[in-house]
Formats: C-alpha cells, sequence, structure tokens
C-alpha cells in the first residue's frame, strides 16, 4: 500500500513538468552562461528587514541567453518576472535580481532561486544566505 501510494505521488510528480511551458526547441540550441557568483551571503539583518541582490551573469556561448523563469522555493524570496527579459546577446550581461523579506523569519537563512534558461546544466540555482536576528 506505500510503494502505491509512492508511485502515484512520483507519478504526479512527474507529471508536472514546467518543461511543457517553455517553447518546445528551449534545449535545442542551448547557450552557455558564467555567474559572477551563484550565492550571495548578506551576513546578519533585523527581522522585519528586506534585502535585495541583483546576480549577474555572462553569455559565454554562440547563442542568445534566454530566461525563462525564475522561482523562489519560498514566498518570502522573490524575483522579477525574468520571462520578460529580452534575450542576452553572445558577450553581453544580463542580470537577475531577488528579494528577501525576513519578517517572522528569524534565524539563519538559505533561500534558493531556480533560473531556467536555454542553458546547460539545467536549471541555475542561486542562494541567498545569512542570518536574521529577532526583534
Amino acid at each position: 500500500m506505500k510503494y502505491g501510494i509512492l508511485a502515484i505521488l512520483l507519478v504526479l510528480l512527474w507529471s508536472c513538468n514546467t518543461e511543457e511551458n517553455y517553447p518546445k526547441d528551449w534545449l535545442d540550441n542551448p547557450t552557455e552562461v558564467e555567474w559572477e557568483s551563484t550565492e550571495f551571503d548578506f551576513g546578519e539583518i533585523k527581522e522585519g528587514d528586506k534585502i535585495s541582490h541583483t546576480f549577474r551573469f555572462k553569455n559565454v556561448g554562440d547563442k542568445p541567453a534566454r530566461i525563462f523563469e525564475c522561482k523562489s522555493n519560498c514566498g518570502c524570496t522573490t524575483a522579477e518576472d525574468c520571462s520578460k527579459k529580452p534575450p542576452v546577446p553572445p558577450g553581453e550581461w544580463g542580470e537577475v535580481t531577488v528579494e528577501y523579506n525576513s519578517s517572522m523569519r528569524p534565524g539563519p537563512v538559505v533561500k534558493s532561486l531556480t533560473v531556467n534558461m536555454n542553458t546547460r546544466p539545467v536549471p541555475n540555482v542561486l542562494q541567498l544566505v545569512g542570518k536574521v536576528v529577532p526583534k
């Protein structure tokens, strides 16, 4: 019985693949990007503070880099609507801005943002780390 429920959950999870929302050829011609950094340590902040950070990447490939989606692992971490950004030509820089709201979240912080692009490997994962000091 346990294995049957687990199998059903795995099938449901697999069927919710977000790639279906992207153009069918989104990975036919991948490009390559190099991030300046994939982790930002904001140190210590007071509970209730908001921080913002912009992650930058360079398209070192030979095709335009397109961002299809930016999604976080928590409602306290948000990114701009990345899908509306124009493609980044080869040799140019692109960026993704992330905001973290520390309200009612004291303690250590490790928040991830997944950036789905026409790159290999997929996805690109960015992290915010730090500590929220209680009021």
